[in-house]
């Protein structure tokens, strides 16, 4: 006789279901956040924006943990090493890649930045022995190609400032070795590593920007900023609790799900997001080329995502078949 027995637990999402999940939710918010940033970004520098985005970011998780919405205990653990962790992502990452961008052509920078993925399985061979799959390669690299079309369709010009393109490899090189680091850290939780992130930001771009601002004889401007500005203001809320708090969030957490090597291969899915907001809602134009290029990195996640996928349906299948009771 066969039977189902109604007391079985439903199984819960596997580890990769969830990394995909929170891998795309990181991928939507970087993507829209082209659209907060361009207006605000012509008037403001980036140390400016980045300043208050890490400070408001740490108030709010700081407000939700002294009022329990999120537990952060240090105790017993060895908080240099996180320290150290988050050294490379945010801080070294987003000072180089701001002097970066400064230095050299929005196509160059663009450009280097997107070889992140191909970084992070280099990385992840050489520190975790982690070997790629064929799959994965195959659609890391058909993912960067089609990055590199959408970038250079934008503009292609090169200013072969040495400085520049160090700077934009350093920034390549600090969060590759943070993405494999991270998942090898596992005495900390993932919200205490996010909130971490967001106080050593705040105590490092912050003060920076006082700094910069103080130099050039605007500091009481820049304090009062997000009062003045509700451009501003706005903009901030979106990268201060999207961007920073729920996006490193969503992305450290994908990182502990997936690894480096799978996770590093949603990275083209903010590009789309951002090219379709880009023509969506800012009214951009938009040509064949870049619709190919669009196919070639949404082709390339698919690819570096289709052998799991089919293990998971695999899986499902077997789960689902209904085994006699004797």
């Amino acid at each position: 006789m066969i039977s189902i027995n109604s007391n079985t637990k439903k199984p819960s999402l596997s580890p990769f279901i969830r990394g995909s999940l929170y891998s795309m939710l990181a991928a939507i918010i970087y993507g829209l956040s082209y659209v907060f940033t361009k207006n605000i970004s012509n008037y403001y520098s980036p140390m400016t924006i980045i300043g208050w985005r890490f400070l408001v970011a740490f108030i709010v998780m700081e407000l939700m943990r002294r009022f329990g919405i999120i537990r952060v205990d240090y105790r017993g653990k060895d908080i240099r090493a996180l320290l150290r962790l988050v050294f490379l992502y945010p801080v070294i990452y987003f000072i180089a890649e701001t002097f970066g961008i400064r230095l050299t052509t929005a196509s160059e920078s663009g450009i280097v930045i997107a070889t992140i993925p191909v970084a992070t399985l280099a990385l992840s061979a050489i520190i975790l022995k982690e070997k790629p799959t064929l799959y994965q390669m195959i659609g890391i690299g058909t993912s960067t190609v089609g990055i590199f079309l959408i970038v250079l369709s934008q503009s292609l010009s090169a200013s072969l400032h040495i400085v520049g393109y160090l700077a934009l490899i350093t920034a390549v090189f600090a969060y590759a070795l943070f993405a494999v680091r991270l998942i090898q850290e596992t005495t900390f939780s993932t919200l205490e590593k996010t909130y971490t992130m967001m106080a050593v930001a705040a105590g490092v771009f912050f003060p920076m920007a006082l700094i910069e601002h103080s130099l050039g004889g605007s500091l009481g401007l820049f304090l009062s900023l997000p009062f003045r500005d509700m451009a501003f203001l706005g903009t901030l809320a979106y990268l201060a609790l999207g961007s920073s708090v729920i996006a490193f969030f969503a992305s450290n957490r994908a990182l502990e799900l997936l690894g480096p090597n799978q996770s590093s291969t949603w990275g083209g899915v903010s590009t789309i997001i951002t090219l379709s907001a880009s023509v969506l809602i800012l009214k951009e134009p938009f040509g064949i080329g870049q619709i190919l290029a669009a196919a070639l990195v949404v082709g390339g996640v698919y690819i570096a995502n289709v052998g799991i996928m089919r293990q998971e349906r695999r899986k499902a299948l077997a789960e689902q078949t209904i085994e006699p009771k004797i």
